[in-house]
């Protein structure tokens, strides 16, 4: 399953818009963040409207379009972008929780440049559990 178009800019007002990444993120005020956040989130519920999720437990990868040709650190933007697109994946009835037992691997693919359309792109898909790997209640012991 695949969500196109996820902005990577969000407006904090009438006609600013900040970008999604850790370095705003962290120093933005809270209400700010959380307007961010409403906004991510009717997004996504528009987005996923009569989608359905592959079966549990899935492996999230954000392809990141950049709108230039600055060198970026991916994790930077695509932390932002997954915690405020799991949680409105969960808000959108899409997913049951962004728990680790749902959510296996998270991955950032460089998409390139698109100087019209930065953004990133979601593919939701089904997590293979591999034979020796652990479940998550057999590290918490």
């Amino acid at each position: 399953m695949v969500i196109d178009d996820i902005p990577l800019r969000l407006y904090v007002s009438k006609k600013k818009m900040k970008p999604l990444n850790l370095n705003f993120y962290r120093n933005c005020h809270f209400q700010v963040n959380n307007k961010m956040k409403h906004q991510m989130h009717a997004i996504l519920t528009k987005k996923c409207r009569g989608k359905k999720a592959p079966p549990l437990p899935l492996e999230l990868i954000y392809t990141i379009y950049r709108r230039d040709k600055r060198k970026v650190d991916l994790s930077n933007i695509g932390s932002v972008v997954d915690k405020f697109v799991a949680d409105g994946l969960v808000l959108a009835g899409l997913i049951p929780d962004d728990n680790v037992n749902i959510i296996k691997k998270t991955s950032y693919v460089d998409g390139g440049i698109d100087k019209q359309n930065p953004r990133a792109c979601l593919e939701i898909k089904h997590y293979k559990v591999k034979k020796n790997e652990r479940k998550v209640s057999e590290v918490d012991r």
